[in-house]
């Protein structure tokens, strides 16, 4: 199970994943707007959230369903662990 730290303010959501990747999703830009931080490597917006699927499939090794759960889990404002 991978660890990460989970940060909710009412702007954005906020996952701090290993490897120093930060998974956002900005409230205020609905739906699927996401922001992702990997080292000075930053995705902005829609195309951000198959970004994101794809980082969790390939570089944390979650199968699709599982990287669906956990971006839904994200889009509710709430952990994705424990299952």
């Amino acid at each position: 199970m991978v660890k990460a730290a989970l940060t909710v303010t009412a702007r954005k959501t906020t996952l701090n994943l290993p490897g120093g990747v930060a998974l956002i999703r900005v409230s205020v830009c609905e739906p699927y707007c996401y922001r992702i931080l990997r080292g000075t490597e930053v995705v902005l917006g829609w195309g951000a959230r198959h970004f994101a699927l794809q980082l969790l499939q390939d570089e944390i090794g979650y199968p699709r369903s599982e990287a669906e759960e956990y971006l839904a889990a994200v889009d509710q404002g709430r952990p994705p662990w424990p299952r």
